[in-house]
């Protein structure tokens, strides 16, 4: 085809805009293709972080004490506490104080921290493991000379 003459060969043109049109359709496609793959894997990854976090929780929730007074009950307490200042009084609640004390076992304390511990280092290894596969995928996909 002689670019100087115009319309020499416009049916090898256009075969040649149609074969470019279905290399970058296809080049395209597998870019989607390829998105749609990753976007599935950062999906899964970050509904097992999300299920480690909520695993967590329910742990942590099951595990720690649970108080059965509500804050209107604090409020009252405090009240009280500061209109009768008494010594008996603050004798009296402070003895009430120390009863409780060993209710709050250290052992219940220990094994909330070892479980929180765990689940922090699992989701610490998985939050890793994804960012390592993200550096190594953005690494094979750019290609020498390309800038971020």
């Amino acid at each position: 085809m002689d670019t100087n003459v115009p319309f020499s060969d416009t049916a090898a043109r256009r075969a040649e805009l149609m074969e470019a049109t279905e290399q970058y359709k296809s080049s395209i496609e597998s870019n989607v293709k390829a998105l749609k793959e990753d976007a599935a894997e950062v999906g899964k990854t970050v509904a097992l972080v999300a299920g480690v976090c909520l695993a967590a929780y329910v742990v942590a929730s099951i595990v720690l004490p649970k108080s059965d007074k509500t804050e209107d009950d604090y409020d009252a307490e405090e009240d009280d506490a500061y209109a009768g200042g008494s010594v008996r009084d603050h004798a009296r609640r402070a003895a009430k104080a120390a009863e409780e004390a060993p209710k709050r076992s250290a052992i219940g304390g220990a094994i909330t921290g070892i479980v929180t511990s765990i689940l922090t280092n699992i989701a610490r290894q998985q939050l890793t493991d994804f960012i390592s596969r993200l550096r190594q995928d953005n690494a094979t996909t750019q290609q020498p000379g390309q800038y971020p």
